[in-house]
């Protein structure tokens, strides 16, 4: 991914705070010289039984290395906002949306998540409607860059493996 997009192109990586993610983005961030991962609740997996089948228990950042050590020579900053409830309803499903103070103003973000939170980012930041993301097969890859006008937030340049399947893609 990092000869795809260009060494050091993506400089902020956030990610579920789920353990594979954050593993994941780990070994992502080691391969772009990234030091410093935004643990975001917002991007859990959806919280659907058929996703995850009992309440899941969350690591705190500062434990993570001695689950894996690996992960200890990252810095984490975890999200302030609570863990979705379980059960959750996909309509429930929030996609992290910066604000200027969660300092993502002139970034390439990298979002490590699953597949329903994927497919939501693909649409918001593609400017396509959520049931247009037609597909998002495991260990698929989106990033965005992200900018202020104002108050407002703009996403550009939005990268997608091609793995990922959206209605438009299909019939062009």
């Amino acid at each position: 991914m990092a000869q795809e997009r260009g060494e050091g192109a993506v400089n902020l990586i956030v990610s579920s705070p789920f353990l594979r993610c954050i593993q994941t983005a780990a070994e992502i961030a080691a391969a772009m010289g990234v030091k410093r991962i935004i643990l975001d609740n917002g991007l859990c997996e959806v919280m659907l039984p058929r996703n995850v089948s009992e309440p899941p228990t969350f690591i705190p950042p500062l434990k993570l290395p001695l689950v894996d050590p690996f992960l200890g020579q990252f810095t984490y900053k975890a999200s302030t906002e609570p863990a979705p409830s379980w059960p959750e309803q996909l309509t429930q499903a929030r996609v992290v949306t910066p604000t200027p103070s969660g300092g993502f103003h002139g970034t390439s973000v990298l979002l490590v998540a699953h597949g329903d939170t994927v497919a939501q980012y693909v649409a918001y930041t593609r400017g396509i409607p959520d049931d247009c993301v037609y597909s998002v097969p495991p260990c698929s890859v989106a990033a965005a860059d992200v900018t202020l006008q104002g108050r407002e937030v703009l996403w550009s340049q939005p990268w997608m493996s091609g793995d990922i399947l959206t209605l438009d893609d299909m019939v062009e």
